[in-house]
């Protein structure tokens, strides 16, 4: 689906297409801590989204760093434990950094240890049992 064109004709002005981690470093920049109000040229800076997967965008000598083929940001697929684990939604690369501390994977950690606890107390035990 041709969606930046679709949007310039709807719209009648220019739209852009970017991925959600170069998005978010772009709003901190212009509005948040990133910006640093109080210092000027400030052209370097790297952020890590965390969320269902994990990401970054970095921005160096005033430019965003995308890679030959676009994916500089894509920390998430670093294998970060050879042999490692790997999970049923996965690329089916064992031990990527995203099967460890991605939400989905702090999530199924969670379960699993809830499955197995003795901890009948467990406050998240209460949470996810009233669901």
């Amino acid at each position: 689906v041709p969606l930046k064109d679709i949007l310039e004709t709807k719209l009648g002005k220019p739209v852009y297409i970017e991925n959600d981690a170069n998005t978010a470093l772009l709003s901190e920049l212009w509005t948040g801590a990133a910006g640093c109000r109080n210092l000027t040229n400030l052209d370097n800076v790297c952020m890590l989204t965390l969320g269902t997967g994990i990401g970054a965008a970095i921005i160096a000598n005033g430019t965003f760093l995308r890679g030959a083929t676009g994916m500089a940001g894509e920390v998430g697929h670093c294998i970060i434990e050879p042999n490692g684990k790997r999970l049923s939604t996965s690329t089916g690369v064992y031990g990527i950094f995203e099967e460890y501390a991605s939400a989905r994977a702090i999530g199924n950690t969670a379960s699993k240890r809830l499955k197995t606890s003795l901890a009948e107390e467990s406050s998240l035990r209460k949470v996810m049992s009233s669901k």
